[in-house]
């Protein structure tokens, strides 16, 4: 078997489930090395990730943030508490790698974002 579809499918999340569907058609059609098979999948689930984090930024587009809030509470408590944890790890280094970036990816209406991750993550960790 395949190690990149050694597991049970019913496990993973539905972005992981959809990359690897395609990945295993395409790897049916196309002869390609280990290397570049683990290349592609990590590509697909980075553009899918990435979709996913624009679409969760843009919700206050088009909803109050109480029902945002609402439904990211009930979504987070429906998992499970080691996803939950590792969720919050994530997010930790996410804060940090965000308030590192360029500062042309910030202006007067975001500006303040960095100072505050920065400033929230030295109080999280003294």
């Amino acid at each position: 078997m395949n190690k990149f579809f050694n597991f049970d499918t019913s496990e993973i999340t539905p972005i992981h489930r959809a990359v690897h569907t395609e990945a295993k058609e395409t790897f049916a059609k196309y002869e390609l090395p280990e290397s570049d098979k683990r290349d592609y999948i990590d590509e697909k689930l980075h553009v899918e990730i990435a979709t996913l984090m624009y679409q969760l930024v843009d919700l206050p587009n088009a909803i109050d943030s109480e029902t945002i809030v609402k439904g990211m509470l009930e979504g987070m408590n429906r998992n499970h508490r080691f996803l939950q944890s590792e969720f919050w790890n994530v997010f930790m280094r996410f804060m940090l790698e965000y308030s590192k970036q360029d500062p042309r990816f910030f202006d007067g209406r975001n500006s303040h974002i960095p100072g505050m991750m920065k400033t929230m993550l030295e109080s999280l960790y003294k």
